[in-house]
């Protein structure tokens, strides 16, 4: 069974590609649409096989305690404007356990400094769930899982 997290910050947005996925044999899919909700998931201490970001969400959706689990320097950035996805990105990677761990950026926008990441894929908003899967199982399949 491949653990999947989902962050997208529009609920409704969410509930159309989770219910696809929850067709899916072998994947349990897990939705979260708020910071609270994500670091509490990577925290745990559950394997995630694959992380599917949002890249832009609002300032708005984190909490004084969700502010807390970022250092000074990514809430600065966040202040500054960088996106919650990239910030998202980056906690996941401070993690030993999900530093190779692929990450699907489903969003409108790339963030060219994640290229350097070979375990980092985009697909553009909107995008129909087809697609989506067909990437999640390349992914997959071509990782070291």
């Amino acid at each position: 069974m491949k653990k999947i997290l989902y962050f997208e910050d529009e609920q409704w947005f969410a509930d159309v590609l989770v219910k696809e996925m929850m067709d899916q044999p072998y994947w349990l899919f897990t939705p979260v649409t708020t910071p609270t909700e994500f670091f509490k998931e990577i925290k745990g201490s559950c394997q995630i096989d694959l992380f599917i970001l949002d890249i832009m969400a609002p300032m708005k959706l984190f909490t004084e305690t969700d502010l807390n689990e970022l250092s000074e320097a990514q809430q600065r950035r966040l202040n500054e404007g960088l996106n919650i996805g990239v910030v998202f990105y980056e906690k996941i990677r401070e993690l030993e356990k999900f530093r190779k761990t692929p990450i699907l950026f489903y969003t409108s926008k790339n963030d060219p400094n994640l290229k350097n990441d070979k375990n980092v894929t985009y697909i553009s908003k909107p995008s129909d769930s087809k697609s989506i899967i067909a990437i999640i199982h390349k992914l997959f399949n071509d990782s070291e899982l």
